[in-house]
């Protein structure tokens, strides 16, 4: 009987029912879900850490370049190249190539001076399979600028392609001794092309081919830490058909050298120089290697020796210098291999830098004031031979102009964009200028100015607190000693300063 009260059902409310399986789904969901993002992470974070030792320019976000890794990553070089072509807008239309060729001789007509034009004319000759005149397009380039890396790469990487495997040698050779430059995209991809031909000729097993491969491995090491277990693979292959090729000991060891391991490293550098007793390379490195093992005599006369066999390498005579300079104090000793170095590459600014700068630590102001007039008229708006002058002028008590030749130094780092550590030296050294000629107001703004470039500079506020007590200006002073103890707690002159500072700057509120 109905009441007028609601109706209880009696049956089971289906959606209760089902409300704790809808919240289970959604849980498990949701645990799929985070599981999913966790793997997706750590995936993200190991082929992070696979890659990092790649050059950005392997790791690009678009199709082709995923396409490229792919190949590369599966040893399909050639192919890698091609699609890496396609993503960097370096694919030729094959029909159009021959045209291509034409105009690019034209314009070489038209500007033979522009080197990046026998860039063009060889990587498409490159692409035709014309290596021989890709070779003379580099060596043209070369005739431009003797000592470009990324021709002498093209030039290399051509006569793998040709099959000249010792000249190619030669070349790579002398590339690994230079600080890396290598920006042309082309010519690094063309050395793909050149890994992939020689892989795939199984008809020529001999140790200078095994050789080539190391080489060209080694140097893709430079934009791939990964490539030294295949520079060391080639290199065994080499001298299991050779066993007295010097050089395959020195790419082993060069490998073990990059992983640190010393030890390796040296022993492969000295059966290096026990099969050819004039193997420079390996003479300079194991100089270096001797070094780090804390073997100085070893050391020094490996560097000596390195010299001694090849007397026209700068590179040999610039460790030197930097050996005796750095280790040994030797300034004089260290000036007549830098001076060497510069003879021997006179367009070089680090060793004709490091020249000027051991004489003028050697004294010689004369002969350092000759390499910084050469400095400055190859190099106008780099500052550092402005403030080389002026440190030998300071050196020599001349501080006007001293004060000069600093603010030149100024004004070419702000023309070149060069504004570093540098200039803030420029001008602590100008505020000491200053200070020795008793203008204290241009001192002050001198030692300001370098603290705005370096403001953890310690000597800077040092000496500016002092100048700010000479003048009565006790909280000036007060704060650049508190700034100091921030900067350097441990600070003896600025602790035993604090509480003389304390005194003035009371006594001064006092009045």
């Amino acid at each position: 009987m109905n009441y007028g009260l609601p109706q209880i059902s009696t049956q089971p409310d289906s959606s209760s029912q089902n409300a704790p399986k809808s919240d289970n789904r959604k849980k498990k969901t949701s645990r799929v879900i985070t599981c999913v993002l966790l793997v997706l992470y750590a995936l993200y974070h190991i082929a992070a850490q696979y890659y990092a030792s790649l050059d950005s320019r392997l790791l690009v976000p678009s199709w082709s370049g995923i396409v490229a890794l792919v190949a590369y990553e599966s040893g399909r070089y050639e192919t890698a190249s091609r699609h890496w072509r396609r993503h960097y807008a370096l694919a030729y239309d094959p029909a159009s190539l021959d045209s291509y060729t034409r105009t690019a001789t034209d314009r070489i007509s038209n500007e033979p001076g522009k080197i990046e034009l026998y860039y063009l004319l060889a990587d498409l000759n490159f692409s035709r399979g014309k290596y021989a005149d890709a070779a003379e397009a580099y060596q043209r380039a070369l005739a431009l600028k003797k000592d470009d890396y990324e021709a002498r790469v093209g030039l290399a990487t051509s006569l793998v392609m040709e099959g000249e495997y010792k000249k190619s040698q030669e070349l790579f050779a002398h590339l690994f001794r230079q600080n890396y430059e290598g920006k042309n995209t082309a010519i690094f991809l063309n050395i793909l092309v050149a890994l992939d031909r020689l892989e795939h000729l199984k008809i020529n097993d001999s140790a200078e081919l095994y050789l080539t491969l190391a080489y060209l491995n080694r140097y893709l090491r430079i934009i791939d830490a990964r490539r030294q277990k295949h520079v060391i693979s080639y290199a065994d292959k080499a001298l299991a058909r050779d066993g007295k090729l010097d050089e395959a000991y020195l790419c082993k060891g060069v490998m073990y050298l990059k992983e640190a391991q010393y030890g390796e490293a040296l022993a492969q550098f000295e059966r290096a120089v026990e099969i050819n007793p004039r193997n420079a390379d390996a003479y300079n490195r194991m100089g270096y290697v001797q070094g780090v093992l804390g073997n100085p005599e070893q050391e020094l006369a490996s560097y000596k020796r390195a010299v001694e066999i090849e007397n026209a390498e700068p590179l040999f005579a610039y460790k030197l210098g930097e050996l005796l300079y750095k280790k040994y104090g030797d300034m004089r000793q260290a000036s007549v291999y830098f001076k060497k170095a510069h003879d021997l590459n006179p367009a070089d600014y680090q060793s004709m830098g490091r020249y000027g700068y051991t004489l003028m630590l050697s004294g010689e102001y004369d002969q350092a004031f000759d390499v910084c007039a050469e400095m400055i008229n190859r190099y106008p708006d780099r500052p550092y031979p402005y403030k080389l002058k002026a440190d030998c002028l300071m050196q020599m008590q001349k501080y006007q102009e001293a004060i000069e030749f600093y603010k030149k130094s100024h004004d070419a780092a702000v023309r070149s964009g060069e504004e570093s550590e540098l200039d803030s030296q420029a001008f602590t050294e100008m505020g000491e200028a200053y200070t020795k000629l008793k203008r204290t107001d241009e001192a002050i703004t001198a030692y300001k100015q370098a603290l705005r470039h370096k403001p953890h500079d310690v000597n800077a506020l040092f000496n500016l607190q002092y100048l700010y007590r000479r003048e009565g200006k006790y909280e000036e002073a007060y704060a650049a000693i508190k700034e100091i103890l921030r900067l350097q707690p441990n600070h003896a002159g600025a602790q035993r300063l604090v509480s003389y500072m304390e005194r003035n700057v009371a006594a001064g509120k006092s009045r």
